[in-house]
C-alpha cells in the first residue's frame, strides 16, 4: 500500500489522465495511485460523468444556437491541415473543467445538505406511521454504557442533552435529529450510503455538540444507531436495544447439551473466520476507506465489495481463497454523495489571516496548496487508520474478544497495533510539518481512565475527527469551524497524541 502514501492527483491531472493527454510516465503513476485510492477512483468516475453530460449538452443544445460560421468549413481545410493544433480542444478542455469545478462544488456544498434534509424528513415521516417505535435505547459515554426507557431519567446525560437542544426523551429518532439540525444556524451535511443503511453527518460551530451522525436502516428508515460528538472531545453512542418482552420462544424439542455445545463452537468459529477474512483484508490495505464490508451472516463471513475494478477484484479474490467459510460478493456500485472515510478536504483559498501569512512565508499560493495538501493528504490517512480501530472495536467487543482462542487475539491485537503506530506516524509528520506554522502548547492532561481498548478507540476516533476538522479549516477552507485558530489546532493535534499514548497502553484481554 506504499501507493497511498502519495499525494492525491489535482482534478486537472485527472482530467487529462481522462484525456489521455499524461505523459506516459505520469500516465502510470496516476493509474497506479488509483488501484489503492478508493476517494480518487470515484472522483475520476465523477469527473467522466460530468464530462460526458457537458458532451451530451453541446451536442443537443449548445451547437443548435450557436451562429453559423462565417464562410464555408471547406474553405479552411487547408488551414485545418496545417501543423498547429486547432483551439477548439482547448475550448472543450476549458469548459469541461470548469464544469468539473462546479460540479464538485455544487455536489460538495449545496447536494449532501439537500438529500439529508430530505432523507430526515422521510424518516420522521415513516417514525410517526411505524407502531413499533424503538422503547428502550442503549447509551455509550465513555467506557460506561446505559440502558434506559421511555422517560426513564440519567441526569449526568440528560443535562448534556438539554444544552445541546437535543431530545433527551427520544433520542435515537429522525425526528429528534432533524429538529435539532433544523435550529442551527450554521451547519454542513452529507449523506453516506452503505449495503444496508443511509448515515447522515452534521458538522456545526454552533452550540456545545459539534458533530452528529444517524444511521437509518435502509428497508425501512428507522434510526439504529447515533453518535453524538461534544466539543468537549466527549462522544456519546446510542443503538437501539431489539424488545423481547411478550415474544414467546419454546420449541417443541429443547436442544439437548451436544447440541448447544455445537451450536457455541459454530459462533466462536464464525467470529475466529471473520477475524481472519479481516487480517486478510488489512494485509492488501482494503480495511482502509474503500466500501468493502465484513458481516457474519448464518454461520458464514460475507464480504461485500462494491464498484470496485476488475483487478482490484482479483485482489481480494486471491487474499481470501484460503480463510474458511467465506462467501464474496461484488454488488454494482451506487452513486452516492458519499466521501472517503477521512475528511476529503481539498484546498480552496479563503483569504483568512492566517493563510495570507502562511502563504507570505512559504513564498507564494503555489507553495501554500503544496503545503496544504500534503498535511491534508496525511490527516486523511490518520482519519483511516482511526476508523478502523473503531470498526475493530464495534465488530470484536470485550465479550466476543474473550471467546477468541489466544492465536487469534494475539492477531487482533497485531492488527490494531499496526493500525495505531501508522496512526502516530502520520501524526508526528503533520507536527513536524506544522511545528513553524503552529504555536507550541502543553499536552493535555488525559481524561478518566478505561480498562478496554474498545472503549479507548471511540476516544481515540474523536480526538482525530476533531483534529482532521480543524487542520481542514485552516488549510482547506471548510465551513465546519470557521472561528478555528492555530492555537486549536495544535490543541487538537496534542490530544490525538495523548489518546494515541493511552490507546497504546491499554493491555488486550487475556
Amino acid at each position: 500500500m506504499s501507493n497511498i502514501a502519495a499525494l492525491h492527483p489535482n482534478d486537472a491531472q485527472l482530467l487529462r489522465f481522462c484525456d489521455g493527454e499524461l505523459a506516459a510516465a505520469e500516465a502510470a503513476k496516476v493509474e497506479q495511485h488509483l488501484v489503492a485510492c478508493w476517494h480518487c477512483r470515484t472522483q475520476l468516475e465523477d469527473i467522466q460523468a460530468v464530462i460526458s453530460d457537458y458532451v451530451h449538452y453541446r451536442n443537443e443544445t449548445l451547437h443548435q444556437e450557436m451562429p453559423p460560421p462565417p464562410q464555408q468549413w471547406s474553405e479552411l481545410r487547408l488551414e485545418a491541415e496545417a501543423p498547429r493544433r486547432s483551439i477548439f480542444p482547448r475550448f472543450l478542455y476549458a469548459a469541461a473543467a470548469a464544469a468539473v469545478v462546479c460540479f464538485i462544488v455544487y455536489r460538495l456544498n449545496y447536494t449532501p445538505a439537500v438529500r439529508a434534509a430530505e432523507l430526515l424528513q422521510k424518516a420522521a415521516a415513516a417514525e410517526k406511521g411505524s407502531a413499533n417505535r424503538a422503547q428502550r435505547v442503549r447509551i455509550r459515554r465513555g467506557g460506561r454504557t446505559f440502558t434506559r426507557g421511555a422517560n426513564e431519567s440519567i441526569p449526568e446525560l440528560q443535562a448534556i442533552f438539554i444544552a445541546a437542544n437535543f431530545n433527551w426523551e427520544n433520542p435515537l429518532s429522525a425526528e429528534s435529529y432533524l429538529a435539532w439540525s433544523k435550529q442551527l444556524p450554521k451547519k454542513v451535511e452529507q449523506v453516506e450510503t452503505s449495503a444496508g443503511a443511509y448515515r447522515v453527518r452534521t458538522t456545526t460551530p454552533s452550540g456545545s455538540l459539534a458533530e452528529a451522525t444517524i444511521e437509518l436502516r435502509k428497508n425501512d428508515l428507522r434510526a439504529v444507531r447515533e453518535v453524538l460528538q461534544f466539543r468537549d472531545d466527549e462522544a456519546v453512542e446510542i443503538s437501539e436495544v431489539e424488545e423481547t418482552a411478550g415474544r414467546i420462544e419454546a420449541p417443541a424439542t429443547p436442544p439437548r447439551g451436544p447440541e448447544v455445545l455445537a451450536k457455541k463452537a459454530e459462533e466462536r468459529t464464525s467470529a475466529s473466520d471473520e477475524l481472519h477474512a479481516i487480517a486478510a483484508l488489512h494485509a492488501i490495505g482494503a480495511d482502509l476507506g474503500e466500501p468493502v464490508e465484513v458481516t457474519r451472516r448464518d454461520g458464514r463471513v460475507v464480504v461485500t465489495a462494491t464498484g470496485v475494478t476488475d483487478f482490484r477484484k482479483q485482489q481480494l479474490l486471491t487474499a481470501l481463497a484460503r480463510v474458511p467459510n467465506v462467501d464474496i460478493q461484488f454488488p454494482a456500485q451506487e452513486r452516492t454523495v458519499s466521501r472517503a472515510s477521512g475528511s476529503g478536504q481539498r484546498v480552496s483559498s479563503a483569504d483568512t489571516r492566517f493563510e495570507t501569512q502562511l502563504r507570505e512565508k512559504l513564498g507564494g499560493a503555489e507553495a501554500f496548496s503544496a503545503f496544504a495538501d500534503d498535511v491534508l493528504a496525511r490527516s486523511d490517512r490518520m482519519m483511516e487508520r482511526a476508523h478502523a480501530l473503531r470498526s475493530l472495536s464495534e465488530k470484536f467487543p470485550v465479550a466476543v474478544e474473550s471467546e477468541l482462542n489466544d492465536p487469534d487475539r494475539r492477531l487482533l491485537a497485531t492488527i490494531r497495533a499496526e493500525h495505531a503506530e501508522a496512526l502516530s506516524s502520520e501524526l508526528a509528520r503533520i507536527g513536524q510539518t506544522m511545528a513553524s506554522v503552529l504555536p507550541q502548547v502543553s499536552a493535555p492532561a488525559e481524561n478518566a481512565a478505561m480498562n478496554s481498548w474498545q472503549a479507548a478507540s471511540q476516544q481515540l476516533l474523536a480526538a482525530a475527527q476533531n483534529a482532521d476538522r480543524l487542520l481542514g479549516s485552516l488549510l482547506a477552507g471548510s465551513s465546519g469551524d470557521a472561528a478555528a485558530t492555530p492555537t486549536d489546532a495544535a490543541m487538537a493535534l496534542a490530544r490525538l497524541g495523548v489518546e494515541i499514548n493511552r490507546y497504546r497502553r491499554i493491555t488486550p484481554a487475556k
